[in-house]
């Protein structure tokens, strides 16, 4: 908001009339709802296909609309992606007429003629300009998800979001090495920008890739179950000899905790019953279910225990340690 204020306070100290300091105020504004415009396109295309919105943010580099999450289908990301440009097409469709109604005036901004033909003008090539500045194929921009979303029609997200972060940095590249020779630190910084949006994806898409397709059991460790009433030297011992990282208590088939050496080590030499004891909250997840949901459960209880069942019989343990281990080393092989 604070953003018209130093426009009009910049124009004038740079000696600009009245008309025209009302007529750069009034514009930016224009340009700001139009910028506005493009998220609620994004927005409303995302809620078409059931996608939450936190909410719209505007800022000096453009505007952000956060939603909950992506499309569940490649085809729609892409529409919800190309909504916000196809409304700035619209509007520069919608004041194109400018163009020839005004033949004669001086149409760009920065100029003396301050009048409704100028602004308008000004409005379409604007707006133009952002369908197509927003369709280049590069993180962040429109058009580099809807080049990923087309991509994942053919193969995985995964692979679809490092094809695209190639592309976003080559693009980034590129304009590095012109606005070097331009001596442009807008192009510069741009593609500075370029390059740590597309590593942000890539690392994202890994985790979303981790989660999504591996399941519990094939990080899960094995653990044995025993009785609250068994004494805490004979599960010490056992962790012992069979390297086990843990024990899930079971009260009549149902977990109803976890502990290990850390826990029970400075506890050894007493006679007390591990049902005692005061345990982390476990959870049980069925052997096939997807780390997605495991990381759902850490996200609310950071501390907790995931507990592997296997026909309704406890197998094995997960803990947030354990997961990043498991994150760790799928990480190197992409």
């Amino acid at each position: 908001m604070a953003l018209p204020f130093l426009v009009g306070g910049y124009a004038f100290y740079s000696g600009t009339s009245t008309r025209g300091i009302i007529w750069m105020i009034t514009f930016l504004l224009a340009v700001v709802a139009c910028v506005f415009l493009h998220e609620v396109g994004h927005a409303y295309a995302a809620r078409r296909y059931g996608v939450s919105v936190f909410d719209i943010l505007l800022l000096p580099i453009g505007g952000i609309a956060r939603l909950k999450s992506l499309p569940s289908k490649p085809a729609e990301e892409v529409w919800v992606a190309l909504a916000g440009p196809m409304v700035n097409l619209l509007i520069a469709l919608a004041f194109l007429p400018a163009l020839w109604y005004w033949p004669r005036h001086e149409w760009f901004p920065i100029l003396n003629n301050y009048d409704l033909g100028s602004a308008l003008v000004c409005l379409s090539l604007f707006n133009a300009a952002v369908f197509v500045f927003n369709l280049i194929p590069a993180f962040p921009l429109d058009g580099g998800r809807i080049l990923r979303a087309s991509l994942s029609r053919k193969m995985s997200r995964l692979k679809s979001t490092r094809i695209t972060t190639w592309i976003s940095r080559l693009i980034g590249l590129g304009l590095l090495t012109y606005g070097f020779f331009e001596g442009s630190f807008f192009l510069m910084g741009f593609s500075l920008f370029i390059f740590i949006i597309a590593s942000r994806e890539m690392g994202s898409a890994v985790v979303s890739s981790f989660l999504s397709d591996t399941i519990i059991s094939s990080l899960a460790k094995d653990a044995r179950s025993f009785d609250p009433e068994t004494p805490i030297h004979e599960i010490v011992e056992h962790l012992h000899r069979s390297k086990n990282g843990g024990a899930i208590i079971v009260d009549e088939c149902c977990p109803i905790g976890f502990v290990n050496l850390r826990m029970l080590e400075p506890l050894k030499g007493q006679v007390t019953h591990v049902g005692s004891l005061e345990m982390p909250t476990v959870i049980c997840h069925d052997s096939n279910t997807p780390l997605r949901e495991i990381s759902q459960q850490f996200s609310v209880f950071p501390k907790s225990i995931a507990i592997e069942e296997n026909e309704g019989r406890p197998v094995g343990y997960l803990d947030l340690d354990l997961l990043d281990q498991g994150f760790q080393a799928f990480a190197k092989t992409v």
